[in-house]
C-alpha cells in the first residue's frame, strides 16, 4: 500500500475492442467496428481471459470512444 492510503490501489487494465476483444471488420483495407450484432464475433479465449483478469482483482474496460 502506498503511504497515506487506507486501501490498496486498484489495478486496472485497458483493452482495445476491435481486433483484441472482437474480430475487426475490414472494409477497403481499413478496420471498422461491427455494424450489427450479427457481425460481432468475440475472439477465441477472450471470455476466459476476461474472467481471469476479473478473478485476479483487475478493474477493466475496453477503450470505446465515440
Amino acid at each position: 500500500m502506498r503511504p497515506g492510503l487506507t486501501r490498496p490501489a486498484a489495478r486496472a487494465v485497458f483493452l482495445d475492442r476491435d481486433g483484441v476483444l472482437n474480430r475487426a471488420i475490414v472494409r477497403d483495407g481499413r478496420p471498422y467496428p461491427p455494424a450489427t450484432l450479427e457481425e460481432l464475433e468475440i475472439l477465441p479465449g477472450v471470455p476466459a481471459a476476461l474472467r481471469r483478469l476479473h478473478d485476479a482483482g483487475f478493474l477493466f474496460n475496453d477503450t470505446i470512444t465515440g
